[in-house]
């Protein structure tokens, strides 16, 4: 049982009442039971106001409890984290659907296109018993995902009126979404200088093809003998053992014989400086030294850079080049936008409980 769950299971209880049920010591048989209103309990409390919406304790409960199923929480900071991002998910999330539902839609199509979402869904998990499937597994009924979707459909219809990507309830979109050629122009310059950003820009990042042998100290004595270990699997690699066969005999991660291919230099440094340090400057063929590996060093891993192929510079004149730089110039602007009238929802909105009124964080 994942140790968190009792404190989940604490959460929901804290919407009812936790006095213990209390009996009369003795009762008269002819006489009926007078009801103690001391004994009555709520069956849920509200957790959170947005304007004329609210959130339960229940259903936060229980949106905590589904996400927990998808991934266990380990310990009570991260469940104060989840619990913490659920409710801004939430606040952000009545915001836009209040502000979508001011444009003034028509309710009559609201109903269509969210009957159409959800027949949508019902292909999708392959007819009724796969969606009633799914519904259960999310704890929702078919009037709470409906409403879910309503909720989804005036939220993206105000973000995409306040970007310009959309119209919003109107016959064509209000806000300017062009382009200009000296925008472009300017984020090549800022960009083109580092060679990670060529993937972003329309070019090609260098990429690296290369097998690993990881070891883990548990399994090999602890890590000084670990270490030792690594290093003479190095030697014999260096002197022509079949890497792969060792890799089935010793590492811990077999796939592939650790082969891993086209790995893009970019998100290798920031994800392993140290193999991206290694592959940066080695020739196909070199073998590294025995290097730490993982989120805290806690295994140690053997490199063979098998292939690598060099980045490719874009060019402002290629469309690929031009259409890149439109989108991450257009990404950067309906961010602004969006924050700007987050803020200005905030702003106008009553919240309760005060403290969750904070700035927006689209």
């Amino acid at each position: 049982m994942n140790p968190i769950a009792p404190i989940l299971i604490c959460f929901l209880a804290t919407v009812q009442d936790g006095s213990p049920e209390r009996r009369p010591e003795s009762v008269e048989a002819d006489k009926p039971v007078e009801s103690d209103k001391s004994e009555e309990q709520p069956f849920d409390h509200v957790y959170m106001i947005v304007n004329q919406d609210m959130v339960t304790a229940r259903e936060l409960g229980r949106e905590l409890l589904r996400l927990n199923r998808e991934r266990p929480v380990k310990n009570q900071m991260e469940l104060e984290r989840l619990k913490s991002q659920l409710v801004d998910k939430s606040l952000l999330r009545m915001l836009a659907a209040q502000a979508g539902q001011d444009l003034g839609a028509s309710e009559e199509i609201v109903r269509i296109l969210v009957d159409r979402e959800f027949e949508r869904m019902i292909r999708a998990k392959g007819g009724i018993v796969g969606a009633t499937k799914f519904l259960q597994a999310r704890d929702q009924t078919t009037q709470e995902y409906r409403q879910l979707l309503r909720e989804e459909l005036f939220a993206k219809t105000w973000e995409e009126f306040t970007t310009g990507e959309g119209p919003g309830v109107g016959a064509r979109p209000q806000r300017d979404r062009y382009v200009r050629p000296g925008q472009l122009k300017f984020r090549y310059n800022v960009q083109i200088g580092n060679p990670e950003q060529y993937g972003r820009l329309g070019g090609k990042s260098a990429t690296y093809s290369v097998q690993r042998l990881l070891l883990d100290p548990e399994e090999n004595g602890g890590p000084a003998k670990t270490d030792e270990l690594a290093r003479m699997l190095r030697e014999r690699i260096v002197d022509g053992d079949d890497m792969s066969e060792l890799v089935r005999r010793y590492s811990v991660d077999k796939e592939n014989d650790g082969m891993s291919r086209d790995l893009d230099a970019s998100q290798m440094k920031r994800m392993f400086p140290a193999l991206d340090a290694f592959a940066r400057n080695a020739r196909p063929g070199d073998v590294s030294q025995p290097m730490f590996h993982g989120s805290r060093g806690e295994f140690v891993q053997i490199v063979r850079l098998m292939d690598r192929t060099e980045a490719v510079r874009p060019e402002l004149s290629s469309p690929e080049v031009q259409k890149a730089l439109t989108e991450a110039v257009q990404e950067d602007l309906d961010g602004h936008r969006l924050a700007r009238a987050y803020q200005a929802l905030y702003a106008a909105a009553y919240v309760w409980p005060p403290e969750y009124k904070q700035p927006a964080r689209p």
